[in-house]
């Protein structure tokens, strides 16, 4: 009877130790499904990639650059790949094609100069902005103004017929009187305002990112004026892509790096 009992004891200690490794086999593997494998809609990652859909004509936020690509947006998605432990796959698109091609799922995520548009929240999920694409106001000096009231006044140079016209005959209405000199190109607005004679220059802040870097000597500083936010787009039935993707985007934005990598291309 008691070896009946051991034998019972023995054969229930197996089956039980059969089940946690089974259970431990399935763990596992639905662990590296979730990161890196599997089939498509159930994992992070079902292609072992994450694929990138970006615009190679729009520098400096992408190009080409030998046999690869380079810019903001292709350090971004390396770098986010690199934190997230998963290879990058960066995929040229015409810039109408990028929402096709998340939705053919012919990539996880696009990163192309995208503004947030909340008409299409049906079929994209965003990240959070990575740019902020709107007017600034470029003064000389490394102190920007205090408020849009002190940077609105003297002489603001700006492009004749551009959006900045437009935005600087509204606040024409709001402070004190100024003087708006418009020029031919947003670039012949800054040149004045380098060479003393304009107080301020309204433009884009790529413009003004471009042109500072292009004259690194020069004590200026900017002033937001308006707000036109980038971002990733990303497929919205895959959540837990997006939210690791927002995740590894805010903790670049608190460490610095998303700041580095766009300061090798604007300043």
């Amino acid at each position: 009877m008691a070896a009946t009992t051991r034998r019972s004891v023995f054969l229930i200690g197996l089956a039980a130790l059969a089940v946690w490794s089974l259970a431990l086999a399935v763990g596992v593997w639905r662990w590296n499904s979730v990161l890196r494998v599997g089939p498509p809609g159930r994992s992070i990652f079902p292609y072992g990639e994450l694929r990138v859909a970006i615009d190679p004509s729009n520098p400096p936020f992408a190009f080409p650059e030998s046999e690869s690509f380079a810019g903001i947006e292709p350090e971004l998605a390396q770098a986010i790949g690199a934190r997230l432990g998963v290879p990058v796959r960066l995929i040229p698109h015409g810039f109408d094609g990028l929402y096709d091609a998340i939705r053919a799922d012919q990539a996880d995520m696009a990163m192309a100069a995208l503004v947030i548009n909340p008409a299409r929240s049906s079929d994209v999920r965003y990240s959070p902005a990575y740019f902020n694409a709107g007017l600034v106001l470029v003064v000389n000096g490394e102190t920007p103004p205090a408020s849009l009231s002190e940077a609105f006044s003297g002489r603001v140079a700006l492009a004749y017929g551009s959006d900045e016209q437009t935005e600087a005959e509204s606040w024409l209405r709001r402070v004190e009187p100024f003087e708006i000199a418009p020029y031919e190109t947003r670039e012949h607005a800054l040149d004045v305002v380098r060479l003393g004679d304009a107080d301020a220059a309204l433009v884009d802040a790529i413009t003004a990112g471009r042109y500072r870097a292009a004259y690194p000597g020069w004590e200026s500083s900017l002033l937001q004026v308006s707000v036109v936010p980038y971002a990733a787009a990303l497929r919205p039935d895959r959540p837990a892509l997006a939210a690791a993707v927002e995740r590894t985007l805010a903790g670049m934005l608190a460490d610095g790096t998303l700041q580095t990598i766009i300061s090798r291309y604007l300043r």
